[in-house]
């Protein structure tokens, strides 16, 4: 009988070091990952009117072996890199150990339609922590009006016609 009470203490002990084991390596392996991110954001027009149909790409940077490379954030799920008509855009969460981001904090460029519109460095501090693990940044982008780029175009072609044509009668 005291055999079988010490062999069945056994049990219980070894069933609770498995249980703390799991439990531990599960924690570990959580505290391993690095935490998802992603970047979303709404693309207006000057008037702040919702742009839609417009193509985001937002780019991170990497150093490889002493290389600048940028990569596009493709995460999921989520990705949705077309405004649609509230001209709303998200990268979907990426996650850095699968999909090789590194860590969220870097350099980012903005690409709209195919143009770089912007280039920012993202810190720790200007992300917000959305749930326990995830970290979320909202970049939105307004797109200048026509004639906010077309007038000092033509004022710069305006000056140059008026000194060549300075020239031209001296």
């Amino acid at each position: 009988m005291e055999l079988m009470k010490r062999i069945s203490v056994l049990i219980v002990l070894a069933m609770v070091a498995i249980t703390v084991a799991v439990f531990v390596s599960t924690v570990a392996a959580q505290e391993e990952e690095e935490d998802p991110f992603k970047i979303y954001g709404y693309i207006t027009d000057a008037n702040g009117n919702p742009l839609q149909g417009y193509e985001v790409i937002i780019k991170k940077q990497h150093n490889l072996l002493g290389k600048e490379v940028w990569r596009e954030l493709k995460g999921w799920p989520g990705y949705m890199n077309i405004t649609n008509e509230s001209g709303y855009y998200s990268t979907g969460w990426c996650y850095p150990l699968l999909q090789g981001y590194g860590v969220p904090w870097d350099n980012y460029r903005m690409y709209i339609n195919g143009e770089l519109v912007d280039e920012r460095y993202i810190g720790i501090k200007d992300w917000e922590m959305s749930g326990i693990f995830f970290w979320k940044y909202q970049w939105n982008y307004e797109i200048p009006e026509f004639t906010t780029i077309a007038v000092p175009i033509a004022a710069i072609f305006g000056l140059i016609l008026l000194f060549n044509h300075r020239k031209h009668r001296i």
